[in-house]
C-alpha cells in the first residue's frame, strides 16, 4: 500500500515545521501574504508582495516553489472570499495556512470525542446557493501540498480536487459548513481525491496527543470524501456532524471509495485515529466496484460513541456498505444504530470482518450493535467473507444474514451456493457448565473430508429468530468433518460461562456460515448430604426464630451453607411449615427479584405441611420467602438436598 503523505515519510518533523510555522513567517523559503479577500489580480501575482488576493497568491505560488500562503486580512470576524470565475489549479507543492489568520485557532487538545473547537475566520465560497456555476473551491495538481484552516463551501463540484502528483495533506478545515461549523453550506463532494497517489485527509493518527488539531469537519455535502486516487488515507475526520458531535448535519453519502488500497484509519495506533461517520443520510461508507481491492477499514466511530453529549448518532443507511470490491478489511470499529445493516457485503469476495492475520497483526473484532437491518449481511455472488470474533447483539435482522432473507436453512453435505456458499452453521446440542468449565457439544454437516473453524459467542438473550446473535466471543475449536460430511463437537473450556451460547463455522475459504441456534448453558445439579438450613422454631438469629409473620418479607444467606458453594444458582429445597395462626401461603424467589404470583406451598390453620422445590438465589446468594397469611405468624424449615451450579 502507498504510504500516505508526511506522516509516512518525517511526519513529527513536518508538523513540528507547521506549528514553527504558525508562529514565524520566517521558517519557509518563500512566503506570500493573502490580505485582500477579493478576487482581483495585482503586482503580487508576480512579485510575492503588496495587495494580494488568493487569487494572486496562488499564481505567485506555481511560479515558486515551496511558497506557504498566509492570510492577515483586516477586519474582524470570517472573512469572505468568493471568486467570481474558477481559481487557478495549485500546480507547485505549497501550504495554504488558514490557521495564519489572526484570531484563528486549531483544536486545543481533545476537546471531545467527535467534536472540534477550531476556530477558522477564512471562508472560501462558491455560492452555490446564488446560482453559481464556479466548479471546484481549490484544484491541486502539483502534489505534496498542504491545505489547513479553511472553510469551504458552495462549490458545484467539490470543496478540494486532489489531482496528478499525490502526496496532498487536507487537514483542520471544515468542508461543507459554515465557518462555525453549526449548519451546512453544501459542497457536491467536499474533497474528492480523484487521481496521484497516497493523500492524507485528517489525521495522521500517530502524533494522537495533536490529533483533534488534524481533524477536518466534512458534512453537509453530496458526499462527504469521494476517495478515487490509489492509496487514499482518511484519518481522525469528523463526517456527518456538526462541529459539537452533538446533532447530524449529514451529507447524504458519508464516505465514497473506488480505488485500490484506501484506508480509512490507521493499522498502527487503533483508536487513538478515530473518525466519526455518522449522521449521514446515507450509507456511513460506500466501498464500490472492482477496482476498489485491498481497501481497509480500521478503528473508526460509525454512528456509534459520537461524542460525551449524544452518544448513537447512526447513518440512515448502512454503516458500511461494500459492492463488488474485493479483499476488503474491516477491523476495529464500532458500528451502531444504522439505519440498514451493520455492514452490507454485496457482491463482494474475500472481505475479512473481524480478526484476521497472523498473531499480532489485525487483531481487532468489531462492535456492531442496534442496527436497523443485520448486524453483518452477505449478498449476491460474493463468497470468502470471513467474519470472525465480532460483538454482534441487538440487530433488528439476523447477527449474520446470508442471502438476507433470514435463517438460511442447513442441507445435508452443503451442496447448496450462494453468498458464502451458504455455508451451513453448526447445530448445537449442549452447552454445560460443571464446576470451573464449561463443554460444548454439537455437529457440522458441511462439506466432506474438510477442517472447518467453530466460534462460540456468549448472549444475554436470544435473538428472537432462534438463531445468534453473538455479543461476546468466548472461543473456537477446528473440526473436520468425515466422508459422510459429519463432524462431532465435543469442547471443554477451563472457564466457567452463563447464558445464550451460539456459534458460526468458516471453511478453509473463508466462508462463515450465519449464527447457529441458541443453547442455553445448563447448569449441573450436585447433591448434597441433607443439611437443615433454617429452622425459626430455634434459637433468634439469622436461621433460627422469630417466626415469619403475616405478610412480610424475610430474607436467608443460602451460599457458602450447608456446602453450598458461593457460584451456586438454584438451591433444591425441602420445605416445612407449621404452626401456622391462619390460612395462607408462601412463597419462594431470589432476593433482589419480583415477587412471583405463584405460591410455593398453601396451608390451613394449625397445619403441618412440606413440599420440594427449587428456588433461584439472588446475586448475594440469598433467596427471600413472602408470607402470604390474614394475621399471626408461621414456623417455617428448610432442609437442603442440592444445588444447581
Amino acid at each position: 500500500m502507498p504510504r500516505s503523505p508526511l506522516s509516512r515519510a518525517g511526519t513529527l518533523a513536518a508538523v513540528l515545521g507547521v506549528s514553527v510555522f504558525l508562529t514565524s513567517s520566517s521558517a519557509r523559503a518563500q512566503s506570500v501574504l493573502v490580505n485582500d479577500a477579493g478576487d482581483a489580480t495585482h503586482a503580487c501575482a508576480v512579485s510575492g508582495t503588496g495587495q494580494c488576493t488568493l487569487r494572486d497568491a496562488i499564481l505567485y505560488a506555481n511560479a515558486t516553489t515551496g511558497t506557504t500562503i498566509s492570510f492577515n486580512i483586516p477586519g474582524s470576524g470570517v472573512q469572505t472570499i468568493s471568486p467570481t470565475t474558477a481559481l487557478p489549479a495549485i500546480t507547485n507543492p505549497t501550504t495554504i495556512a488558514g490557521y495564519s489568520q489572526p484570531g484563528s485557532s486549531m483544536s486545543g487538545g481533545v476537546p471531545g470525542f467527535g467534536r472540534t473547537n477550531a476556530v477558522i475566520l477564512i471562508e472560501l465560497n462558491g455560492s452555490i446557493e446564488n446560482g453559481s456555476t464556479t466548479g471546484v473551491g481549490l484544484t491541486i495538481t502539483g502534489g505534496s501540498t498542504q491545505v489547513f484552516g479553511l472553510a469551504i463551501g458552495g462549490w458545484a463540484t467539490a470543496g478540494i480536487l486532489l489531482q496528478g502528483g499525490g502526496g496532498d495533506w487536507v487537514w483542520g478545515n471544515f468542508i461543507g459548513t459554515n465557518a462555525a461549523g453549526t449548519s451546512a453550506h453544501a459542497n457536491a463532494t467536499g474533497v474528492r481525491a480523484s487521481s496521484g497517489a497516497a493523500h492524507l485527509i485528517g489525521g495522521p493518527g500517530q502524533l494522537h496527543s495533536l490529533g483533534a488539531q488534524f481533524m477536518n469537519l466534512i458534512s453537509g455535502n453530496g458526499t462527504g470524501i469521494d476517495a478515487q486516487a490509489s492509496g487514499t488515507v482518511m484519518e481522525q475526520n469528523i463526517v456527518g456532524l456538526n462541529a459539537a458531535g452533538d446533532q447530524a448535519l449529514p451529507n447524504n453519502l458519508g464516505i465514497s471509495i473506488g480505488a485500490s488500497d484506501v484506508t480509512v484509519g490507521d493499522v498502527n495506533n487503533g483508536s487513538l485515529s478515530q473518525s466519526f461517520i455518522s449522521g449521514n443520510l446515507m450509507d456511513g461508507i460506500l466501498v464500490q466496484g472492482v477496482g476498489a481491492t485491498n481497501c481497509l477499514i480500521f478503528v473508526n466511530n460509525l454512528g456509534g460513541t459520537t461524542s460525551v453529549k449524544n452518544p448513537l448518532i447512526g447513518n440512515g443507511g448502512a454503516g458500511i456498505l461494500v459492492s463488488g470490491a474485493p479483499g476488503v478489511s474491516i477491523n476495529g470499529n464500532h458500528i451502531v444504530g444504522n439505519g440498514a445493516a451493520g455492514i452490507d457485503l454485496s457482491n463482494s469476495s474475500g472481505a475479512s470482518v473481524g480478526v484476521h492475520g497472523t498473531a499480532g497483526t489485525g487483531l481487532f473484532p468489531n462492535v456492531i450493535v442496534s442496527n436497523l437491518g443485520a448486524g453483518v449481511v452477505v449478498e449476491g455472488t460474493g463468497t470468502g467473507n470471513k467474519i470472525s470474533q465480532n460483538s454482534i447483539t441487538g440487530n433488528a435482522g439476523l447477527g449474520i444474514d446470508l442471502n438476507g432473507d433470514g435463517v438460511t436453512a442447513n442441507d445435508d453435505c452443503d451442496a447448496d451456493s450462494g453468498p458464502n456458499n451458504l455455508q451451513n452453521f453448526p447445530v448445537l446440542t449442549s452447552a454445560t457448565s460443571v464446576g470451573g468449565s464449561t463443554t460444548i457439544r454439537g455437529t457440522l454437516n458441511s462439506a466432506a473430508s474438510t477442517t472447518y473453524t467453530i466460534e462460540f459467542f456468549t448472549n444475554d438473550v436470544c435473538d428472537p429468530s432462534g438463531y445468534g446473535q453473538g455479543k461476546t466471543f468466548f472461543n473456537s475449536t477446528m473440526v473436520t468433518t468425515d466422508a459422510s460430511c459429519n463432524a462431532t463437537i465435543d469442547v471443554t473450556y477451563p472457564v466457567v460461562t452463563r447464558g445464550i451460547i451460539t456459534a458460526t463455522a468458516t471453511d478453509p475459504s473463508g466462508n462463515t456460515s450465519e449464527f447457529s441456534a441458541c443453547r442455553p448453558i445448563s447448569a449441573q445439579f450436585h447433591t448434597t448430604t441433607p443439611c437443615r438450613l433454617i429452622d425459626t422454631r430455634g434459637p433468634a438469629g439469622a436461621w433460627g426464630a422469630p417466626s415469619l409473620a403475616a405478610g412480610a418479607d424475610r430474607t436467608f444467606q443460602v451460599g457458602c451453607k450447608c456446602g453450598v458453594p458461593a457460584t451456586a444458582e438454584a438451591i433444591v429445597f425441602n420445605f416445612t411449615v407449621t404452626n401456622p395462626t391462619a390460612a395462607g401461603d408462601m412463597r419462594a424467589f431470589a432476593a433482589g427479584s419480583t415477587l412471583p404470583l405463584v405460591s410455593t406451598m398453601n396451608w390451613s390453620p394449625g397445619q403441618t405441611r412440606a413440599n420440594n422445590a427449587v428456588v433461584t438465589l439472588g446475586p448475594g446468594g440469598d433467596m427471600t420467602i413472602h408470607v402470604d397469611q390474614g394475621s399471626g405468624t408461621v414456623d417455617f424449615i428448610a432442609d437442603i438436598a442440592g444445588y444447581f451450579e
